[in-house]
């Protein structure tokens, strides 16, 4: 009850649907090319203004159930754009790694994206949280840690391989140490 139905994990890919029309309009925000520029806007950019709208738009994108987020959350993944945005949880701005966090937990959504996911990302997200040994701790606003949180919860969910992950980043001290902080 209250489950989200998880996605076919044998679809590894999904071709959009053929147009017969050309896309116009707000139609045009969610083609299959636009995918290709959001990754290379992530892949080719400096700027931390590009680089937030850029995974804060792919955030956008692959929120829901709806048909289109399920066809770009896996053309992403086709198209090697969950390296791309992982890459940005390292970043230097707080709102380039709080945007890629939130792409990351909507992209999570997929299967074998959250397999990938689990396996690739974990350890930059854990280093994003505070306490530990970690040298210079980040000093991230509480948005950014409980979005965080909500990319490491999606993504362990039924996961083992990432909840091992977890734990050998030292992700579950660190866990424990912002429950006991309050």
């Amino acid at each position: 009850e209250g489950k989200k139905l998880p996605e076919d994990p044998g679809a590894d890919t999904v071709d959009f649907p053929k147009r017969t029309t050309p896309a116009k309009g707000y139609e045009l925000l969610f083609q299959p090319e636009v995918v290709r520029i959001y990754i290379s806007l992530l892949k080719e950019s400096k700027t931390p203004a590009i680089l937030e709208a850029s995974a804060g738009a792919i955030q956008n994108l692959c929120a829901g159930s709806w048909t289109y987020g399920r066809y770009i959350r896996s053309a992403l993944r086709q198209e090697k754009g969950l390296s791309a945005i992982a890459d940005l949880l390292t970043h230097d701005s707080e709102h380039v790694v709080k945007a890629a966090s939130g792409a990351l937990r909507n992209l999570a959504v997929d299967l074998r994206n959250k397999e990938l996911i689990g396996k690739h990302a974990i350890p930059n997200l854990v280093k994003n949280l505070p306490g530990g040994q970690q040298t210079p701790a980040k000093n991230l606003s509480e948005d950014t840690v409980v979005s965080i949180l909500n990319t490491i919860n999606e993504v362990i969910v039924d996961n083992l391989e990432a909840a091992k992950k977890l734990r050998e980043t030292q992700g579950i001290e660190k866990l424990v140490l912002i429950n006991k902080s309050g």
